[in-house]
């Protein structure tokens, strides 16, 4: 399997929203690094890679917590920023999208923001994100 010449990367962001009313406005770095490579009968060898924000160390900027449920705004995945959209059945990563995180059962359910701002009145302002580099693979 072919590495990647660029193994790490910072892809600064901003993020601006209202929750009940307040304005809050979020500036950090998106670090994405190669992990190394993996094995998995249903789709073969791939890369691995780690993503998480900054200052948080967490995959997303987190707005609030709600029981079984932790709220978020998702920053994109360490492959997309690094140019390695290699799975066939991958997506370009949708800017914007909140996320419901099941903490029981360990999986994870996507909900869109228009959802979530009627049920928790959050409302997405504005989003700024780093484009993903052009990387190669040796």
């Amino acid at each position: 399997m072919p590495t990647p010449e660029i193994m790490h990367g910072e892809f600064p962001f901003r993020l601006e929203y209202t929750i009940d009313g307040k304005t809050i406005v979020v500036e950090d770095v998106f670090i994405a690094e190669f992990q190394g490579f993996s094995w998995n009968f249903g789709i073969g060898g791939h890369r691995r890679w780690n993503g998480y924000v900054l200052s948080t160390k967490t995959r997303g900027v987190y707005v609030l917590s709600d029981g079984n449920r932790r709220i978020y705004f998702t920053v994109g995945t360490a492959n997309y920023y690094m140019g390695d959209l290699w799975r066939p059945f991958e997506e370009p990563f949708v800017p914007g999208l909140i996320m419901h995180e099941l903490r029981e059962s360990g999986g994870t359910l996507t909900s869109w923001r228009e959802e979530l701002f009627e049920q928790y009145d959050i409302e997405l302002i504005s989003w700024e994100l780093s484009p993903p580099i052009v990387n190669s693979f040796r």
